[in-house]
C-alpha cells in the first residue's frame, strides 16, 4: 500500500516499481505484476533475472509472442520455456466443469474427498479479520456434500477442528474411513507471530464421537521455514508435502515421510526428475500410487500447471 501510495504521488522509481511487480506476484496477481515490471523497463535496463521474470509473465497472461522473444535472447539457457515446446504437452482426456454451487467470488481450491461429500479451501466466508498480504480474508477449511451436477442447493459449512484460530488452514488429507485430518496451518496456532510472518506446518487431529480432538503438530515442523499442503498414502502409511526447508532445488520442493507406528520419519526430498529450480506445489498422492502436483517449473502454459 505504502509503494502504490508513493507511485499515485509521482515519486515513485525503478526499484519500486519492480517491489510492487514482486508483490504482485506474490499475491498470484500476475496482470498487475507484468504491468509494473513493464513500466519498470521504461526506466532502466532489467537485469537477466528479471527480463526472464518479464517473460514469464508475458507467458502467464498469454502473449508468447513477447514471452519468446526475450527466452530467444539468451540461447539454449531458457530453450524449454519456448511456448512452441507446449506443442508437446498430451491434451487431456478430461472436461473440466465448473460447480455453481460451490465456486464463490473468492479464491476456492483443493478439493479432497470427505464422507459423502468434499473439504476445500476458500476465503469468501471468511470476514472477521484480512490478510495484510492481499487485502483478502484468511483461508478457512469448509465441507460440502458431494453433489456431481453443481446444480443442487447445498450448504457450505466450516469443518470445526477445535483450537485452530483464525490464521490460514489448509489443504487437508484424509486417512481411509476419514479417520485422523491432516492439514497445513499457521504454527502459532495462539497469535501472529511479532514480525508478522508465520510459517505454516502441518497438523493432525483425531475423530472421536464425529468431532476432531487431539490436535497436535508434526514432529518436524519449524519455525525457520513451511511445512504444507500434506497428502498421505491409501494406507495411511506415507506422506509427500511441500516445504522451502534448506537443501532443496528451489522456491518449494515436495519431500517425502514415512509413519513408522509411532512418529514420523526425517523428511527426504523427492529428487530434480520432480523438483526444478521454482515452485511445486499441492502434491496429491493417487491410491493407485500415482502422485500429481503442480508446478512453475516444468514446461506448461505459464504459472502453476
Amino acid at each position: 500500500q505504502d509503494l502504490l501510495k508513493i507511485e499515485n504521488k509521482g515519486a515513485g522509481d525503478f526499484e519500486s516499481k519492480i517491489k510492487l511487480s514482486e508483490s504482485y506476484f506474490k499475491q498470484r496477481n500476475f496482470k498487475e505484476a507484468l504491468d509494473w515490471l513493464i513500466k519498470a523497463t521504461a526506466i532502466n535496463t532489467l537485469s537477466e533475472k528479471y527480463y526472464i521474470q518479464l517473460a514469464n509473465l508475458y507467458k502467464m497472461n498469454g502473449n508468447y509472442i513477447a514471452s519468446d522473444s526475450i527466452y530467444l535472447m539468451y540461447g539454449n539457457i531458457y530453450k524449454a520455456k519456448i511456448s512452441s515446446t507446449i506443442r508437446d504437452i498430451k491434451p487431456s482426456n478430461y472436461s473440466v466443469l465448473s460447480l455453481s454451487n460451490l465456486n464463490t467470488a473468492g479464491d476456492d481450491f483443493s478439493p479432497s474427498y470427505y464422507r459423502d461429500g468434499i473439504v476445500f479451501i476458500s476465503n469468501a466466508k471468511s470476514k472477521k479479520s484480512l490478510f495484510n498480504w492481499n487485502n483478502r480474508p484468511w483461508l478457512k477449511i469448509y465441507q460440502i456434500p458431494f453433489l456431481p451436477t453443481g446444480k443442487e442447493k447445498s450448504n457450505i459449512q466450516e469443518l470445526e477442528i477445535p483450537k485452530v484460530n483464525n490464521f490460514h488452514g489448509g489443504p487437508v488429507t484424509f486417512t481411509r474411513q476419514d479417520k485422523i485430518i491432516y492439514f497445513s496451518h499457521s504454527q502459532n496456532l495462539s497469535k501472529m507471530s511479532k514480525s508478522n510472518i508465520d510459517h505454516l506446518g502441518i497438523y493432525s487431529a483425531n475423530k472421536k464421537q464425529n468431532k476432531w480432538t487431539d490436535l497436535k503438530p508434526i514432529s518436524f515442523n519449524n519455525p525457520s521455514y513451511s511445512i504444507s499442503h500434506p497428502t498421505i498414502s491409501d494406507d495411511g502409511k506415507e506422506m509427500y508435502f511441500v516445504s522451502d526447508m534448506p537443501g532443496g532445488f528451489g522456491g518449494t520442493d515436495i519431500y517425502y515421510t514415512r509413519n513408522s507406528g509411532y512418529k514420523w520419519s526425517t523428511p527426504i526430498n523427492v529428487g530434480p526428475v520432480i523438483n526444478t529450480s521454482e515452485d511445486e506445489l499441492f502434491p496429491l498422492l493417487h491410491k493407485d500410487g500415482t502422485l500429481y502436483f503442480a508446478s512453475e517449473g516444468h514446461n506448461g502454459y505459464g504459472g502453476l500447471d
